[in-house]
């Protein structure tokens, strides 16, 4: 009799809190390979708030109608591509996965996207803003996140236009080495030769804290702005250093410096830095506002930015796109479904282009008293 009722228990347990659905016919498994130590590990950290948080919501309400509950397992690359490369085969062949993320590290997302063409399985990158994803003809990526190819021009043009640089060589280009910055200078450079000017290009390694020697280079050129591409901690120091020195650029950057973070680090430094991006917490946008109040009260005290609102929309975008086929999806239907999505969430109204590109407004911030406020778009 003690038996039978602790079984009737756990029926009704599992009845109450996952509805009648909950014999499923099948889960849905997002296989994520992020940095969560090393030098990146705060993106990678951000973005697995914001995927918990759609989680649980997701699960918490009865999981996707008519197909199951949603699993991501999270596999830590540490920043590096080969690493990246076996994580994620581990994901598809051992975890089963049916969509796959490799993220925030160019070159990792780089080198897992062959993976992802070869098994055929679709690949959604959330954070990686290289435009090399998805202009090389491949089928199988979905990509979410603002490219380089978006950012770069939003920000000449504020250059142009709003900082007034129209010299030859007012604007200059310091970037990371790595595959990150140097892709994002060699859009830049090109774009900029292209309207006319002679912008002046150096490079830093991640950890350099001396940039002295690029930074008296552009002095001695005329530069009056400088386009940065690095991540938080470097652009921080950067931007410290131009203050240090007693120099004036009109500094601005890519998304990787676009969180509260950089302000914090920054100090003095770092007023009117312009940054681009797909999410700021102050736009004056319902589905923004709701969310941020959402995030504070699961989160007290943590940074709500655009990686945890791109994490967040990832999950949404998943379950919206495995509803178009619904119960025993393939990966190609689910990649098809992805691909030709009209989803509004967070960071608005979110489609594809037929090479998988994201079709969003650049959203640009600036910060003003020590925080990153609305610039426009």
């Amino acid at each position: 009799m003690k038996r039978a009722a602790i079984i009737f228990f756990i029926i009704t347990f599992i009845l109450v809190t996952f509805g009648s659905s909950s014999v499923w016919a099948q889960s849905v498994k997002w296989g994520v390979v992020i940095p969560l130590s090393g030098g990146s590990a705060f993106y990678g950290l951000q973005e697995q708030l914001g995927i918990n948080m759609a989680l649980e919501e997701i699960n918490g309400a009865g999981g996707i109608k008519g197909v199951g509950p949603m699993e991501v397992i999270y596999l830590d690359h540490e920043g590096n591509p080969s690493k990246g490369v076996t994580h994620a085969l581990r994901l598809i062949h051992r975890n089963n996965v049916d969509v796959l993320s490799a993220d925030i590290n160019s070159a990792v997302s780089l080198a897992v996207l062959p993976v992802a063409e070869r098994e055929k399985i679709p690949m959604l990158n959330v954070l990686s803003s290289t435009p090399h994803l998805n202009d090389q003809g491949a089928q199988w990526i979905i990509d979410s996140a603002l490219t380089d190819a978006h950012q770069v021009p939003a920000l000449i043009d504020v250059a142009i236009k709003d900082f007034g640089m129209k010299g030859k060589t007012d604007i200059a280009l310091l970037h990371d080495a790595d595959d990150y910055g140097r892709i994002a200078a060699d859009i830049a450079e090109k774009a900029l030769k292209e309207k006319g000017y002679a912008p002046l290009k150096r490079s830093f390694n991640r950890k350099d804290r001396d940039f002295s020697g690029q930074l008296l280079a552009f002095k001695e050129q005329g530069a009056k702005a400088i386009l940065i591409w690095g991540i938080l901690d470097d652009t921080a120091a950067i931007l410290k250093q131009i203050e240090s020195l007693g120099l004036k650029f009109r500094c601005m950057g890519g998304s990787a410096t676009g969180t509260q973070r950089l302000a914090d680090l920054a100090g003095t430094a770092g007023e009117g830095y312009v940054a681009t991006l797909m999410f700021n917490a102050d736009e004056p946008v319902p589905q923004v506002q709701e969310f941020v109040k959402k995030f504070n009260k699961k989160y007290p005290g943590k940074v709500v930015d655009w990686c945890v609102s791109q994490g967040y929309d990832g999950v949404y975008l998943i379950k919206t796109a495995v509803e178009q086929p619904g119960p025993n999806f393939t990966r190609a239907q689910l990649r098809d479904a992805l691909r030709n999505i009209k989803y509004t969430g967070v960071m608005g109204n979110i489609s594809f282009d037929k090479t998988g590109s994201v079709n969003v407004p650049v959203l640009k911030v600036i910060i003003k008293n020590g925080k990153y406020t609305f610039y426009g778009r």
